[in-house]
């Protein structure tokens, strides 16, 4: 599998970058490179969350599900988020939150390290923790898909 996620400062600033020259000749060079049909999901409801920087993760676990009720879940991210990740899980950097208009969410968590997020998630959490974290999942569907970036690149401008 391979993801590609890319931020614009606007949907205007993608759409101008899908349409230059070097960007069309470099998709039609790659996308023979798949195997399969490319799929692209354009997201403006992007949310971000995180006290450092995501380009020094040493590792990226991606989830995607479908969200039922995306304006139940606005308040999870990224405020609240960042409350609870900076008193619970200091392994974790940071995140990106994307939802497409057909309501699938790919959540990107940012780690320092594999070990530090494996002990991370085996850590046991205070009862408020996980209800906010109960409360929070009621609101996707239950068939969520995880992706462990092992071999990942990131790059900011």
């Amino acid at each position: 599998m391979y993801l590609n996620l890319m931020r614009f400062a606007s949907q205007r600033a993608a759409h101008r970058n899908d349409r230059r020259r070097e960007q069309m000749r470099w998709w039609d060079e790659t996308r023979g490179l798949f195997e399969t049909e490319v799929t692209v999901d354009e997201c403006t409801d992007v949310e971000t969350f995180g006290r450092g920087n995501p380009d020094e993760a040493g590792f990226v676990q991606i989830l995607q599900a479908r969200i039922l009720n995306r304006e139940a879940v606005r308040p999870f991210v990224p405020e609240e988020a960042e409350r609870v990740l900076d008193r619970l899980r200091p392994d974790m950097i940071g995140g990106m939150f994307c939802v497409a208009p057909d309501g699938l969410c790919t959540g990107v968590a940012y780690f320092t390290s594999k070990e530090a997020a494996r002990k991370g998630e085996s850590t046991e959490m205070p009862p408020d923790y996980k209800a906010w974290r109960d409360e929070q999942m009621a609101h996707f569907d239950d068939d969520a898909d995880f992706y462990d970036l092992l071999d990942h690149w990131l790059q900011s401008p």
